[in-house]
């Protein structure tokens, strides 16, 4: 007898193989421009750096291939509550208001209240119970659990269901490198003027910039770490398998 979420796990593994994919081409593109990845102390060439890359035009297929792993992970969070139902045996009143629920902020209107409940009508109360557990409102912190990325999820999805999608650049990010010196004593024995060299501490010592191009997401912010679109999606499929995964143990045994 096959799992009941079999056909979200090859939804699933089609979207982690497109990553696969968009790295070797964003790779290619990033490679195909030269210099991306520089150590400079001159704060002419930093400005220089950071503006060749702003400059740069994306593929449009990057957003293609963007979209069309959003959606699979948008629809595996869909068809996750419609297999709940399914084994649940519930027809809901409304098909067409079934998703799984992403909200900012807490339901607290009757009007939200109602939107929430039709969006998950019909799931056990245990179901019921991670999905709120699993909403953006209850992040302890924008960058810690999937709750954010879950929100980043629905809103480039919505986006892209209005208009073309947008919402990747390239741009530099900065790193100080430091690099740390070793200092040494020296000895001199009065017996055979043989010198002995002791370490005595370390010293850090500021080398440059470290410049990195990478294509990044903006809807994970500027004033936030700095995400490429790889490590971006990657944390996107993370918390998509982890909330599949806490609701995969709601579901009957057998």
């Amino acid at each position: 007898m096959s799992h009941p979420l079999e056909g979200i796990a090859e939804r699933l593994k089609r979207a982690k193989e497109n990553i696969q994919n968009l790295d070797v081409e964003i790779n290619r593109f990033l490679d195909e421009k030269g210099h991306r990845e520089v150590i400079e102390r001159d704060p002419k060439r930093i400005e220089e750096f950071k503006e060749f890359w702003s400059k740069q035009v994306i593929p449009p297929r990057f957003a293609t291939l963007i979209s069309e792993i959003m959606h699979g992970y948008r629809a595996s969070l869909d068809n996750l509550i419609w297999e709940l139902l399914r084994q649940a045996g519930h027809t809901p009143r409304n098909p067409a208001a079934i998703e799984f629920p992403i909200f900012s902020a807490r339901p607290t209107t009757p009007d939200k209240l109602a939107l929430f409940n039709r969006k998950i009508e019909g799931v056990s109360n245990q179901a019921r119970a991670i999905i709120e557990s699993l909403q953006p409102y209850n992040a302890v912190s924008k960058w810690e659990g999937p709750h954010h990325a879950l929100l980043v999820l629905h809103d480039m999805n919505r986006f892209d269901k209005h208009r073309e999608l947008t919402v990747i650049g390239s741009r530099s990010q900065q790193t100080p490198q430091m690099y740390f010196v070793q200092l040494l004593g020296v000895r001199k024995d009065p017996a055979t003027g043989c010198e002995t060299k002791t370490p005595i501490g370390q010293r850090e010592v500021y080398v440059g910039m470290k410049l990195s191009a990478l294509v990044a997401f903006r809807q994970f912010g500027d004033n936030g770490p700095n995400f490429g679109v790889i490590p971006g999606l990657r944390r996107i499929e993370t918390a998509v398998y982890e909330a599949i995964k806490l609701v995969d143990g709601s579901f009957p045994a057998g």
